[in-house]
C-alpha cells in the first residue's frame, strides 16, 4: 500500500505559496507513523491539481529510498 500525503496551498506570490507549502508538507509528515526520517525516506510528486483558489498536491512517502539507491548504486545495479 502507497503511503501517501496531500496538501492545499493557497493562491499568493509565488515565494508565499512555496513557504506556505513547506510548512504544510512539515506538518503532514510529523502526523506520520514512523516520522519521516530526511536521511532515508523520499518525497516523490504524484498529483498536482490546480484550482481556482490554490493547487492541491498529493506526495507518496517512499521508506528507505536513499538507502535502496545508494546499496544498489554499490552493488553497480544502477548505471547512470
Amino acid at each position: 500500500m502507497k503511503e501517501m500525503i496531500g496538501i492545499m496551498v493557497s493562491k499568493d506570490k509565488r515565494t508565499k505559496m512555496i513557504q506556505m507549502a513547506r510548512r504544510e508538507i512539515d506538518a503532514a509528515l510529523s502526523g506520520t507513523e514512523p516520522l519521516f526520517n530526511d536521511q532515508k525516506d523520499e518525497l516523490r510528486l504524484r498529483e498536482y491539481v490546480r484550482g481556482s483558489d490554490g493547487i492541491k498536491l498529493t506526495y507518496e512517502i517512499l521508506r528507505n529510498r536513499k538507502e535502496l539507491v545508494h546499496r544498489a548504486e554499490e552493488e553497480g545495479e544502477l548505471v547512470g
